[in-house]
């Protein structure tokens, strides 16, 4: 009688006059959450900004499956037949709403399954699951807003992550005042007597022991500061030979 006892022990803990909304939903990864709550559409919205339980932040919800008038006993029963029905792992809600139930919890939750009778809990009645039950609630119109709110949320994510591209800074370097590169990448000299940058032509007689081209010394060789990162992979286009930074779909 000790899962019987646990329910009692739930129920006196708690004010089962006192009703709310008692709903459940599917989630992704084939998971179920159930709550109970006095205002729905405002429960429902926190649910889908992922700020109403750590169970579906991990999990978010998908699709209404149960809602009816009901005090925390019904919340708790309808708990436990899911859990019956598809898994304690897979299932949260009443008071056993951790991501990680400990060995004691999922004892306890055993021993009130076992007292549970075999009724549907859509229903209440015998001979089949919830998920095959005649009567089962499709609730449309609050399927509908769900997914026109997921919608409008993945429409936001979209506008800030553009937002935050625009407002990026491009790469200038502050030697040549281009954009693309920095200081210490820079392969133009300034003529000190001109207001102006341009590449050095007064050696052209000279070649470059690092990449034998003519008209640079090594320490002016543009592909010298290349070399250090032909061991890197960008992850912005995946190319070799540079950081996400220095990306030239970036500029």
């Amino acid at each position: 009688m000790s899962g019987q006892n646990n329910v009692e022990q739930y129920n006196n803990q708690n004010d089962a006059q006192n009703e709310n909304t008692v709903y459940a939903y599917e989630c992704v990864n084939n998971t179920y959450y159930v709550g109970s709550t006095r205002n729905f559409d405002e429960r429902t919205q926190t649910h889908l900004q992922n700020k109403a339980s750590e169970w579906t932040k991990l999990n978010p919800i998908q699709r209404l499956i149960y809602k009816d008038q009901g005090t925390l006993e019904q919340e708790l029963i309808v708990t436990l037949k899911l859990m019956k029905e598809v898994g304690i792992e897979r299932v949260r809600g009443a008071n056993f709403v951790k991501l990680q139930l400990s060995e004691e919890e999922i004892q306890i939750i055993k021993n009130m399954i076992s007292h549970l009778n075999n009724e549907c809990f859509i229903c209440n009645q015998q001979g089949h699951l919830s998920k095959f039950c005649p009567k089962k609630r499709t609730i449309k119109q609050q399927n509908a807003n769900i997914k026109q709110q997921q919608q409008v949320n993945h429409q936001n994510n979209q506008q800030n992550t553009y937002q935050q591209k625009q407002t990026k800074k491009p790469i200038v370097c502050n030697k040549c005042q281009k954009i693309g590169h920095y200081a210490n990448q820079c392969y133009v000299k300034q003529n000190q007597n001109k207001d102006q940058y341009h590449y050095r032509n007064d050696n052209d007689n000279i070649e470059c022991y690092k990449c034998k081209g003519e008209g640079h010394y090594a320490d002016e060789c543009p592909t010298k500061f290349y070399d250090k990162y032909d061991k890197y992979t960008c992850y912005t286009c995946n190319g070799k030979g540079h950081c996400s930074p220095e990306c030239p779909n970036n500029w």
